[in-house]
């Protein structure tokens, strides 16, 4: 039988992309995308036709405004982005993501299929490396802020002023970079300054065992958001005791949107809640009894079924047929060297056992904390329904990590209607601002603004009724759970 050869055009591609792959050509390099004048729109102010007054608008009903205002800045696509309520499907369960997209979940992850998604991905993909060189931004200072009596974070808090320089009395919006991520991440600084740029005060976090926190306090190692979540707290309480910051708002990319939502459950969650197990209760700390993060979180890519990615970065992945799984395990391998263990395969879920001192029950104990979803066999609660702020989610469908299907689930599962999310046709992961720059930052400001945005907008309302503005009521959940999302362990 006669082998069929690959034809030249399909030789010549190969090895082109294996090139640019392999030298790291400027296409798959991180990029600067910084805010320019007339980038963010402003949304028309919301009047509720014939209302005599403020009503109370949720978080959902908010985002399908501005998400019907801000489509022209997205490229045009076939396939429309996703809302909130479209997630749903009328009898239970989730919107089929990948069918709505015309996607192939299982070769997202390859650059002959996803070149455009992969290409947004690395050109906001910055160094995880804390010793290079962090050059100061205009307009912004390091700051150290106290946890506890041993452990301080490092930041970079930016607070916005008016045209003659006064400071202003601002919400400022805490952001976080991301696994591994520090400081020095391009998209992290480009936020900060656009933030800043609108009127909003920003501070860039460092966590545990990230960036300057963890070469000046290496004793406290990041715990995935176990402690991590306490911190924000925490931070929140400091930032609202210092001049000219009224409220604080959150915006995490990938695990640091994690942490964020994390963050959110936290502000609201209940002492009861049987994601705090005996293991992980001891760790949890008792913070005053006050409300947190009010102008909202965003979390952008959060990887919602985190347990998946764990699966698929068991097997050692190449870099030309999986470059993000591949880049991951080269991430874990670093790691793993800085903590002096011998264990180079890459696998992340020796990493996580790493921080668990191996102990299985402390395993199961913290990806119970940590899980937004039952994931196989194991159980999870809604944390979601807890959020007492807006919440957004943006995510892209072609996303190599993070599953948009998981975004989809978690929402239909959540009658919550603090909670709101969108997803896009592109973008890869966390590649928003190469892919749709002007909507993205759009979205964001918009989000944040101080009279429009829905923190606002809710805020106006309960001081026209006379209510407090404590968290919007949210039915009780009876589905027994999402639908069942596509398992990738399997994927070679």
């Amino acid at each position: 039988m006669q082998t069929r050869r690959p034809c030249r055009s399909t030789l010549l591609l190969c090895a082109a992309l294996a090139l640019l792959l392999a030298s790291g050509g400027c296409m798959f390099s991180e990029h600067a995308f910084p805010v320019q004048r007339g980038d963010v729109v402003p949304l028309r102010p919301m009047v509720p036709v014939g209302s005599p007054g403020p009503e109370r608008l949720t978080t959902r009903q908010w985002l399908d405004y501005a998400q019907r205002e801000l489509t022209p800045l997205l490229p045009v696509s076939s396939h429309p982005a996703l809302l909130t309520e479209d997630m749903a499907l009328p009898g239970g369960g989730a919107v089929d993501v990948m069918a709505h997209f015309d996607l192939d979940p299982l070769r997202l992850g390859s650059p002959f299929y996803n070149f455009r998604g992969l290409t947004c991905t690395a050109q906001v993909v910055g160094s995880d490396e804390p010793d290079r060189e962090l050059p100061l931004w205009p307009g912004f200072q390091d700051v150290w802020i106290p946890i506890n009596d041993q452990l301080r974070l490092s930041g970079r808090l930016g607070l916005a002023r008016d045209r003659f320089g006064r400071i202003l009395d601002a919400d400022c919006v805490v952001i976080l970079p991301g696994l591994r991520g520090n400081n020095n991440i391009l998209r992290t600084r480009d936020l900060a300054e656009a933030l800043r740029a609108n009127g909003i005060h920003a501070l860039a976090l460092e966590m545990r065992g990230h960036g300057r926190t963890e070469k000046s306090y290496p004793q406290f190692p990041d715990t995935w958001g176990i402690q991590e979540t306490d911190d924000l707290l925490v931070v929140s309480d400091w930032l609202v005791s210092q001049p000219h910051i009224r409220h604080t708002g959150l915006i995490g990319y990938c695990w640091g949107g994690n942490q964020a939502l994390l963050a959110g459950w936290a502000d609201g969650r209940l002492p009861g809640d049987p994601s705090i197990t005996d293991r992980v209760r001891p760790l949890m700390r008792d913070l005053p009894a006050r409300r947190r993060f009010q102008a909202g979180i965003i979390a952008l890519s959060p990887p919602l079924a985190f347990e998946q990615i764990i699966d698929q970065a068991q097997t050692p992945r190449a870099m030309l047929s999986r470059p993000v799984i591949n880049g991951l395990q080269k991430t874990v391998r670093r790691r793993m060297e800085e903590l002096g263990s011998p264990d180079r395969s890459g696998s992340l879920l020796n990493l996580v056992k790493l921080s668990c001192h191996g102990n299985p029950d402390d395993l199961a104990a913290g990806l119970r904390f940590l899980r937004f979803l039952p994931y196989l066999d194991r159980p999870a609660s809604n944390k979601l329904e807890d959020m007492r702020m807006p919440v957004m989610i943006l995510q892209c469908a072609n996303d190599p990590l993070a599953s948009a299907q998981a975004v989809a689930n978690a929402v239909a599962w959540t009658s919550n209607p603090n909670v709101s999310a969108v997803i896009i046709p592109g973008g890869g992961h966390d590649g928003f601002a190469p892919y749709a720059r002007r909507w993205y930052y759009s979205m964001v400001m918009d989000f944040f603004d101080p009279t429009n945005g829905p923190a606002a907008l809710q805020r106006l309302a309960a001081a026209g009724s006379g209510d407090s503005p404590a968290r919007l009521p949210a039915p009780s959940v009876t589905s027994a759970g999402p639908a069942p999302y596509p398992t990738l362990s399997t994927e070679r």
